[in-house]
């Protein structure tokens, strides 16, 4: 597990694009997050629907925990206790 200070974040080096694994089609797609400190919360848009829309979908970040893979270095999983994505 990962410790995290929430008041160092600084949200204009705390978003960007990440590749989200779908359960829908198997794979991975990318996505842009953005991490809301205010919120406690990572933000997700459809690529082409950057801050024009809603986000496409919410992780909250206030109870999980972060898993890095063995398979490589820059993958991981937010796992949280909630029943959401």
């Amino acid at each position: 597990m990962l410790n995290f200070n929430w008041n160092s974040v600084d949200e204009s080096t705390f978003q960007g694009h990440l590749n989200k694994y779908t359960n829908a089609f198997k794979r991975y797609q990318t996505r842009y997050f953005i991490l809301d400190a205010q919120t406690k919360s990572l933000l997700y848009f459809m690529p082409d629907e950057i801050r024009k829309k809603g986000p496409r979908g919410v992780i909250e970040l206030t109870d999980c925990w972060i898993l890095p893979s063995n398979e490589d270095d820059v993958t991981f999983t937010v796992q949280t206790t909630g029943n959401g994505e």
